[in-house]
């Protein structure tokens, strides 16, 4: 399934103790006249290379008993490709399930886990 702006991903590799895996979500980079709306008549913009970066809010990338969780960094990542062959001016989409990133501090995988708008779509634009 495509991916709107809003859509949530996750990230791994942080500590159970933590927030493994750490939440974050698709947020805009540049305007999309690609967009969809669902039966609820919610219009979203699609999420692209070109449109879209991942932003994973503050969470610790370390725990020990003394500490506790720390380390805690935030990431907003621009990635350049996707596991997909979807495309729109030739852009490649945002789906549901792209491992999209690597947290760059835990090497963990960060994969797009919803579509960021009601699964029940019923047409775009």
């Amino acid at each position: 399934m495509i991916v709107t702006i809003d859509a949530s991903v996750e990230a791994y590799g942080h500590p159970d103790e933590c927030s493994e895996p750490a939440e974050g979500s698709v947020v805009k980079e540049a305007d999309s006249s690609l967009t969809v709306t669902n039966s609820n008549n919610e219009t979203k913009q699609v999420a692209s290379v070109n449109t879209a970066d991942i932003n994973i809010p503050n969470h610790a990338h370390s725990y020990n008993e003394l500490l506790g969780c720390h380390n805690d960094e935030s990431h907003t990542l621009d990635p350049e490709t996707t596991d997909t062959s979807l495309s729109y001016n030739g852009s490649p989409l945002y789906v549901v399930g792209d491992n999209i990133a690597t947290d760059p501090t835990s090497d963990g995988r960060i994969a797009i886990t919803d579509s960021g708008i009601n699964n029940s779509l019923d047409g775009g634009q």
